[in-house]
Formats: C-alpha cells, sequence, structure tokens
C-alpha cells in the first residue's frame, strides 16, 4: 500500500500543467494588462465586441473585433506606446520547463513595432 501511494505521488510530480488562453472572447481571467505611465490612449485590452478608441483606425466602428473574434491588443497605430499583458499565476519552478506557442500581427506605424517576452 504505501509504494503503490509513493508511485501515485511520483506520477503526479511529474505531470503537466497545461494553459490555454486565446483572447477571442472579452474576458481572460487572471490576465492584468499594464498601460504605460504616460497614460497614452488607447490601453492594452481584449478587442472582442470593445468599441474603438479615437486612436484606432477602426474609430467610427461599432466594435473592433466580433464577438468570439477578438485579439489581445497592446498598442494602436498611435506613437510612443508601451503597454503589456501578464497572467498572474505562480507557477512551480523547480524543475519546470514552459513552452509558450502564440500567434501575433503587426500592421502600420512607422516600423518601430517590437514584442518582448520575459
Amino acid at each position: 500500500m504505501v509504494a503503490l501511494l509513493l508511485w501515485a505521488g511520483l506520477v503526479a510530480a511529474q505531470g503537466q500543467l497545461i494553459y490555454q488562453e486565446n483572447f477571442n472572447n472579452g474576458t481572460a481571467p487572471g490576465w492584468v494588462f499594464i498601460t504605460d505611465s504616460g497614460g497614452t490612449e488607447p490601453t492594452a485590452r481584449l478587442t472582442s465586441g470593445a468599441s474603438p478608441a479615437v486612436q484606432d483606425p477602426e474609430n467610427g466602428q461599432v466594435a473592433l473585433d466580433s464577438p468570439g473574434q477578438g485579439w489581445l491588443r497592446l498598442a494602436s497605430t498611435t506613437g510612443n506606446q508601451a503597454n503589456a499583458a501578464y497572467y498572474d499565476f505562480a507557477m512551480p519552478s523547480v524543475g519546470t520547463r514552459l513552452t509558450a506557442t502564440f500567434d501575433f500581427t503587426m500592421w502600420g506605424g512607422s516600423g518601430a513595432d517590437g514584442i518582448i517576452l520575459r
């Protein structure tokens, strides 16, 4: 019985934590969106069903993206933006390997776009 309990503990310790977020909807529980200290608009936000800000290329439309078809938008074509997003979750770090897979797009602007993973 003791050997069986120890074996069960080893299997659990080797398990995987899989998290997936596609940002297609209007909410992303656990994600924190940060706007640069200068308060440059528009802020980092989810685009599903969101109303465009004056600075968005889509200004004048009803929504940035249709419900269920959204993205996480960190910036628009407005200059000097430094917005961010992070997932607020304490992940066990001992012996843990992190693999991140994501799709992203950049468009417009002056060519000074960039992305950092930290």
